[in-house]
């Protein structure tokens, strides 16, 4: 898929008047997403999650697009993926971050592509469970 000059003119004019989290979230409400804020949710605290991260739901996934935590280091993201799955909601970390992929791989996550060109993204999300551990 190509990209318009038009579309780079619109897109740089609305980066030098909209802060980059609303055009973030405004994307996901165009895919049919719905953004949530921390503390619209148990399990976005904002306490460990400033008003400006982008996480948005997908029917039972939670899409993690871009975070970061309050105090980096103490544990906020395991937290947001225990409340998540605690809520019977699968989490999915959108582009990672090189950290945060090998965060990822660590905890044995998967990673899939979905899409082309600008629609393209790397999505990371937990192995499924095939029952209890024998």
């Amino acid at each position: 898929m190509g990209v318009s000059a038009q579309y780079l003119a619109d897109l740089i004019d609305r980066m030098a008047t909209t802060p980059i989290h609303k055009i973030m979230r405004d994307d996901e409400r165009a895919l049919g997403h719905t953004p949530v804020i921390p503390g619209d949710v148990p399990w976005l605290s904002p306490a460990d999650w400033p008003h400006h991260v982008v996480v948005s739901l997908a029917g039972s996934k939670v899409r993690i697009i871009a975070i970061v935590a309050n105090e980096p280091g103490n544990g906020a993201f395991r937290r947001l993926i225990d409340g998540i799955a605690a809520a019977n909601l699968t989490p999915v970390v959108i582009a990672p971050s090189n950290e945060m992929r090998a965060t990822l791989k660590r905890w044995g996550w998967r990673e899939r592509s979905r899409g082309y060109g600008l629609s393209h993204e790397e999505r990371w999300s937990p192995k499924r469970s095939r029952g209890p551990v024998q």
